[in-house]
């Protein structure tokens, strides 16, 4: 039975089409990044969860897609 496994927001800020994107729009992974963060500490329950070892993973992309939409309206208006 395969498994469909979504990109981390990490693999698609590493994507070469994604980075010349937001090159053009002038914005950098770090922005995003943050601005996850940021919508990560609003949201009422965690986008990320804690791996065997404690540490936070990066969301799905699925996940994180919702998360921008989130971010637009309540943080860029």
């Amino acid at each position: 039975m395969p498994t469909h496994i979504e990109p981390t927001l990490d693999d698609l800020l590493n994507e070469p089409i994604i980075r010349q994107l937001m090159a053009s729009d002038g914005h950098t992974a770090e922005e995003i990044r943050t601005l996850f963060r940021t919508v990560r500490q609003r949201a009422s329950s965690p986008v990320a969860s804690d791996d065997d070892d404690g540490e936070m993973t990066t969301p799905p992309a699925h996940m994180c897609q919702a998360a921008m939409r989130a971010a637009k309206t309540c943080c860029l208006g």
